[in-house]
């Protein structure tokens, strides 16, 4: 990489930097339009789905990074709507995965849930990761609950170190650790 593009690339951070540091959002309140969306989304049975819903929430100058969120939110709030933990996924192949799935495609969207198997030995060492976008934990008890990003009973913890310029949305992903001490990512795919 020659000085001249190294330049360039250090200033396109920088200038990413800033625009964060004066257009922040906060995450700490609940988006209640994402909520009706997913509870509307949910309430239907799998075989009444429409063909593209996805127009319902989101424009054509959405940002990816708003797009992964809120997607990611209806997942989570859609885990919830069925009464399922996703902390207790053993398996990326789960029936529940599936039908979620075919919820997002109605959107135009797929969901990629894959289990990470290069990180067995210590999986809190994934967490030191610089590519993945925010990591879902269980909600704390109140006492300790900042200024953090809620979704019903998670807990979205944003990696700071992720830089999201150039990035397509399925580069976004997120990612959990089940209780059998098997680490998963989300990730999303636009399928328009």
């Amino acid at each position: 990489m020659d000085l001249r593009s190294q330049y360039e690339r250090e200033l396109k951070y920088y200038q990413y930097v800033e625009e964060q540091r004066e257009n922040y959002v906060t995450l700490a309140e609940d988006n209640s339009s994402v909520r009706l969306f997913a509870d509307f989304l949910f309430s239907k049975k799998i075989d009444d789905l429409g063909g593209h819903l996805s127009g319902l929430l989101f424009d054509d100058g959405i940002e990816l990074l708003d797009a992964f969120c809120m997607l990611l939110e209806i997942v989570l709030y859609g885990f919830d709507k069925f009464d399922k933990n996703i902390f207790e996924l053993d398996d990326q192949c789960d029936d529940f995965i599936y039908d979620i799935k075919k919820y997002l495609r109605s959107m135009g969207f797929d969901m990629s849930i894959d289990e990470v198997f290069h990180f067995l030995d210590n999986v809190n060492l994934f967490a030191d990761k610089n590519d993945y976008y925010c990591q879902i934990t269980p909600k704390p008890h109140p006492f300790f609950c900042t200024n953090d990003w809620f979704v019903s009973n998670h807990r979205l913890v944003i990696n700071r170190n992720f830089v999201s310029t150039d990035t397509s949305l399925n580069q976004y992903y997120a990612y959990f650790v089940s209780k059998s001490k098997k680490i998963f990512s989300i990730r999303f795919i636009l399928l328009i």
